[in-house]
């Protein structure tokens, strides 16, 4: 099997996240823009009350009546809070993800897991920390780490100083780390807004984006990583265990035949190709799990 450009389980689902979060703070943001021009054309701005009122039956009673003493800037930052929490939610959930696929190939293959050191909210070191667990190098994504710190920190005041720059973000916002990754990447863009502590933190919805995308680029690390430490063998395991065993399987449009839904995730998800159409059952037999692909599929796919 061609594993040169295999994606797993955990990439695969941070990816069509981050592809689903461009849409929608794009749309979200296009859609205020919008309906605060609408408002604030003379005459329409006792509007956004018929706005409220149209947009759910149980708002008829709308306690907003105009546009007084609300900035902007702090209307398009939620969508910003929403971006930034949403990225990192669905990057945790990678983590632990790359955690489970390691730890269910460990127990049948041969993959050495150090000791689990913990994690917390703190920013320095958890993406150190969890290559060191993994015996993976961080070597491809050192330069990202000072941005993932500085959008973690964001993050971190956002849910634990109701969005007030804590100490640690004014270190990080204004080392020379944070300029020099930025000048590095984005060398034609806008420096990251800095902070002093206190500062109420407000971001431009398209910056959180930026966000999205440097987890994603570590993810995508984390991505080769895992398909290395997996191999060939460890890569038909998962789809395995993601086609047939798992409550809710990942599905794609094959259904009829275990072995046509095997090599539809195979190909369609994880981007494995094989020249030998018999390859997958036959690693499947190999590993002893063929019997239980079948039976699950009897159990899960016969009434689909």
């Amino acid at each position: 099997m061609d594993i040169s450009k295999a994606i797993t389980e955990p990439f695969a689902n941070y990816h069509d996240f981050h592809e689903k979060l461009n849409s929608r703070v794009k749309i979200l943001t296009a859609s205020l823009y919008h309906t605060l021009g609408y408002l604030k054309t003379p005459g329409n701005d006792g509007e956004i009350e018929n706005l409220i009122k149209s947009a759910d039956p149980s708002w008829k009673y709308s306690p907003v009546l105009s546009l007084d003493g609300y900035s902007n800037d702090e209307i398009f930052n939620y969508v910003s809070e929403l971006s930034i929490f949403s990225s990192f939610s669905a990057f945790d959930d990678c983590l632990t993800g790359m955690s489970a696929e390691v730890s269910r190939w460990a127990s049948v293959g041969d993959i050495k897991v150090q000791g689990n050191k913990g994690s917390d909210d703190s920013c320095e070191g958890k993406i150190e920390k969890f290559y060191e667990k993994l015996s993976w190098k961080t070597d491809n994504i050192a330069s990202y780490i000072p941005i993932f710190n500085y959008f973690q920190s964001v993050r971190n005041c956002i849910a634990h100083r109701n969005s007030k720059a804590s100490r640690e973000l004014q270190c990080i916002s204004t080392s020379e780390d944070l300029v020099d990754a930025i000048s590095m990447h984005f060398s034609s863009g806008k420096p990251l807004p800095t902070f002093t502590e206190g500062d109420l933190i407000i971001l431009e919805p398209k910056t959180t984006l930026l966000c999205s995308h440097i987890l994603r680029l570590i993810c995508q690390d984390m991505n080769t990583h895992l398909v290395n430490s997996l191999g060939e063998k460890g890569l038909l395991y998962m789809a395995c265990h993601h086609a047939f065993f798992k409550e809710r399987p990942e599905r794609t449009a094959a259904k009829k035949r275990a072995e046509v839904v095997l090599k539809s995730i195979l190909v369609q998800r994880y981007k494995i190709t094989y020249q030998d159409k018999y390859r997958p059952v036959s690693l499947a037999k190999d590993l002893g799990i063929w019997k239980r692909c079948l039976e699950s599929y009897d159990d899960k796919y016969s009434s689909a």
